[in-house]
């Protein structure tokens, strides 16, 4: 995808015609949640012995913090969610220098698309999960300012 088609709002804008683009996108490839019970050997079995998956942006340790974070949060079906988001996502969005944001849609349960979203950092060499979350379309929409934002979109040959 060449920047010139995103270029619609102007500087900082982030076009409205590629933002529309992207949500059509977000909403046409929504698949059903992986259901897995939020035990430590299913958490092993989809991030491996070392808590590394591999991406489309490359390697990305998931911490045991995280799949504690889960529960704390009342977010314990969503264990195969963070696995799906993190190794398959739709859009990546280079928040800052040194974050992403791995965003992967799922089929509706009872209206609407649902927005998962994954925040990946990096620390040195690495690249770290930090953060799980439901996120609404206008908010992901939001974080992409102009075309260089978007790091990755399934299906497009665009930069990582």
């Amino acid at each position: 995808m060449k920047t010139e088609s995103w270029d619609n709002g102007g500087e900082g804008g982030g076009g409205a015609d590629a933002k529309a683009e992207i949500a059509k996108k977000l909403e046409e490839l929504a698949v059903p949640r992986l259901r897995v019970e939020y035990t430590e050997e299913n958490f092993k079995k989809l991030f491996g012995e070392w808590n590394r998956v591999e991406t489309p942006a490359g390697r990305v340790t998931v911490p045991r913090s995280q799949f504690i974070k889960l529960k704390d949060r009342n977010r314990e079906g969503w264990l195969g969610a963070v696995y799906q988001t993190i190794t398959d996502p739709i859009l990546i969005i280079q928040e800052t220098t040194d974050k992403k944001l791995y965003v992967k849609t799922f089929a509706p349960e009872k209206k609407g698309v649902i927005i998962f979203l994954s925040v990946i950092i990096e620390q040195g060499s690495s690249r770290v999960n930090i953060s799980n979350h439901e996120k609404g379309m206008r908010n992901i929409l939001n974080k992409i300012k102009r075309a260089d934002d978007v790091a990755y979109l399934k299906d497009h040959r665009h930069r990582l």
